[in-house]
């Protein structure tokens, strides 16, 4: 009940006020795939994108859940509606998948956003030690969230950033990342983070502007070289970051960097007046 938020939420098709909603079901099924989707003027952006992820995951689990993807396009969509259409996040979590058909809630959450402060300065964010157990698949893990959260209340940080056993920086705990030097820009592996929804359109973008981007995995003494970094995920969309511990960048200044920001938010307009 903490993060939920909206008056009614929505049970394997079925409306009801969010007083019922419990988690009990949910924590005794694992395990359990998830997707947060953030909703703009009525629009569930990039929806397709996050539903394909989603079969992923199911998949990578081998698990199937091909008979209620209709059901939880067309729930979304009425969640939405009978929210009165805010602009926050949604969640959406698919639990005992091993049953003929699994079984799913949705519901909109607290949602918090950066900041213009944080948009034009960037912001702080600390190393993490630490790997995800299926780093390719949404998976909840009560777990690493309430570690994670512990370590940025206390260093004062936005996003920690994953460092694995190799010294190498994969991913943030809630988003992708990028890092530019001069004129090229560098991300980890796909096949060692989470399939970012916001991730695979940037990727896209700086194809489509003719950007190089390059992904290699980055060591955590290479962070010196490089002139920028931001991340990238359904709430902060592009986020500069300023600084890493001790390490400052001047990121929210590099004109790559600003041009994507301008593109980006571009492009999700676009997206959102095609489905109105």
């Amino acid at each position: 009940m903490e993060e939920i938020i909206g008056k009614y939420f929505i049970c394997n098709g079925n409306k009801l006020d969010i007083y019922q909603f419990s988690e009990s079901n949910i924590k005794n099924s694992s395990p359990s795939i998830y997707e947060v989707i953030r909703v703009i003027d009525g629009v569930p952006l990039f929806l397709e994108q996050h539903m394909e992820r989603l079969h992923k995951s199911a998949s990578r689990l081998n698990y199937s859940i091909e008979n209620i993807t209709d059901e939880i396009k067309v729930n979304i969509l009425n969640l939405i509606s009978i929210n009165n259409e805010p602009d926050k996040n949604l969640k959406l979590i698919v639990y005992h998948l091993e049953s003929k058909k699994a079984e799913y809630k949705i519901y909109f959450i607290k949602s918090s956003y950066p900041t213009i402060d944080q948009y034009q300065n960037g912001v702080h964010s600390v190393l993490y030690y630490a790997e995800r157990a299926h780093p390719t698949i949404k998976l909840i893990n009560t777990k690493f969230k309430s570690e994670v959260a512990h370590l940025l209340e206390h260093s004062n940080a936005y996003e920690a950033l994953l460092v694995n056993q190799d010294n190498y920086i994969t991913e943030g705990s809630r988003s992708n990342l990028f890092f530019i030097k001069s004129n090229t820009i560098y991300t980890s592996p796909a096949k060692n983070v989470l399939p970012g929804v916001t991730r695979t359109n940037i990727i896209n973008l700086c194809n489509d502007l003719d950007i190089s981007i390059t992904e290699q995995p980055i060591s955590i003494n290479e962070l010196i070289y490089f002139d920028a970094l931001f991340m990238t995920g359904t709430s902060p969309r592009i986020l500069p970051i300023s600084s890493i511990d001790d390490m400052r960048f001047a990121s929210s200044k590099n004109p790559i960097l600003k041009l994507l920001i301008d593109e980006f938010d571009k492009y999700i307009n676009k997206y959102i007046e095609a489905k109105k």
